[in-house]
């Protein structure tokens, strides 16, 4: 059944992207045709948010540390709000007329420094790969708990089921498959209710007594949820895709709704099984509540759809790497063609390659999510500075090369924890005190 159920998803998902290829312009390929209606931008942001790595994660988060997790979600509703009403309209206005199709585009606009923009987009580049590479770490297991292989096999299989659809109508089809990914993530949000409902003392636990987190963990959780949003090229890509600036506010608000249904209950499976054992590893909590309490049919439905959740993330962050990584590299070369639909390609497959590579040496999934939070937490300092108007380029660079510094050194001395994040908010706005004269006039 879990074979069946498996290939018939990958089979629809594939066939949906053969049927958009059918007519791909350049444009739509590239940046979806600038035409989404705000009902798509919901549910590919939700989908895009709402991957394996996110049941994962957040239930890994409940089980470690509790119940305190919730103020994460108190400030991405937050964040959501600021960045639909302060950064969209800043963005939008400038976005359809001067085709901008990268987070560099809009910086190296703002900054008239086309170098500039390219250097983001190359750091852009690294930022989603160490992040996409978070879900695609809790996918490579799924998937061999799903079908009883190895992770090495498992590994191989992810890549080709990623990359295959993504390769035959890019932007496009990474929107449309969100669709029909979204539908199928509430499948798997309503298998979670029903586990949840018949299996769980949902009293008991809620009463279940946590330990107190440190204030610096708090505060690290606090700047996690509000700051990752600004420093996130997916929600840039989104804004340039959408056919009204309304389209995107309404599509960003409303998503926060799912996310926050979604995420409640994954920190409360977590705490719940953390009353059942303290010893289980914490990167995969969430499959061992599925599988102990559901029954062997639902537990391969659930699998399936955890799948689901790896592609409709994974898509959307290897889109956005590739098309970074490749713009920024004709930029630099002084290409007046910025990206052509072939050379996309070659860096859609390069990408998936190297996150196979990366996913073989590297397997701590809570690990690696904490790092990529930290490092989006270092690129939104630089971004909100050219955001709130800032003019000068050297002291976008530097601040971008600070916070980055601040949280590869802060790693280095203090361990992957998730008061790292701290970092590069404290340096990167310290950085930008730095008399201008110092950096020099651009």
């Amino acid at each position: 059944m879990t074979y069946t159920l498996l290939g018939l998803y990958v089979a629809t998902i594939l066939l949906i992207a053969w049927w958009y290829a059918r007519n791909n312009s350049k444009e739509d390929f590239l940046i979806a045709g600038r035409n989404r209606p705000a009902w798509q931008i919901l549910l590919s942001k939700t989908a895009s948010s709402i991957g394996v790595g996110f049941f994962l994660i957040y239930t890994g988060y409940g089980y470690q540390f509790g119940w305190p997790m919730s103020l994460l979600l108190v400030f991405q509703v937050m964040s959501a709000v600021v960045f639909a009403y302060w950064v969209v309209p800043k963005v939008f206005k400038f976005a359809h007329a001067k085709e901008f199709l990268t987070m560099g585009d809009f910086v190296g606009d703002q900054l008239e420094s086309k170098k500039t923009g390219a250097f983001l987009d190359f750091v852009t580049s690294a930022v989603g790969f160490i992040w996409v590479v978070a879900g695609f770490i809790g996918g490579i297991k799924v998937v061999a708990s799903l079908l009883s292989i190895n992770y090495e096999q498992a590994l191989i299989l992810t890549v080709l089921m990623i990359g295959s659809y993504i390769l035959i109508s890019g932007y496009r089809v990474v929107l449309a498959t969100d669709v029909v990914q979204m539908f199928v993530i509430v499948g798997l949000l309503v298998v979670v209710f029903g586990t949840l409902y018949t299996s769980v003392d949902v009293a008991a636990v809620s009463s279940t007594t946590v330990e107190s987190l440190p204030i610096a963990l708090l505060v690290g959780i606090a700047i996690f949820g509000f700051f990752t949003i600004f420093g996130t090229a997916d929600r840039y890509q989104l804004i340039y895709s959408a056919k009204s600036e309304q389209a995107v506010k309404t599509g960003l608000l409303w998503s926060v709704v799912p996310f926050s249904l979604a995420f409640l209950p994954l920190l409360f499976i977590g705490l719940f099984m953390r009353t059942q054992s303290a010893d289980l590893d914490p990167d995969t909590v969430f499959l061992t509540f599925i599988n102990t309490f559901t029954s062997s049919n639902v537990a391969s439905f659930a699998g399936v759809m955890l799948v689901a959740g790896l592609m409709s993330t994974a898509d959307t962050w290897v889109y956005a790497t590739a098309s970074h990584f490749q713009t920024a590299r004709n930029k630099w070369k002084g290409a007046t063609n910025v990206m052509s639909v072939d050379s996309l390609r070659y860096s859609i497959v390069a990408c998936m390659v190297l996150m196979g590579v990366f996913s073989f040496f590297f397997r701590d999934l809570l690990e690696i999510a904490i790092l990529s939070a930290a490092i989006l937490v270092a690129l939104s300092v630089p971004m909100i500075y050219v955001i709130s108007g800032g003019k000068n380029s050297r002291r976008f660079v530097f601040t971008v090369f600070v916070s980055m510094l601040s949280v590869m050194v802060g790693s280095a001395v203090m361990g992957v924890i998730p008061e790292t994040v701290i970092l590069p908010i404290i340096f990167g706005s310290l950085s930008l005190l730095v008399p201008v004269k110092w950096l020099g006039s651009k």
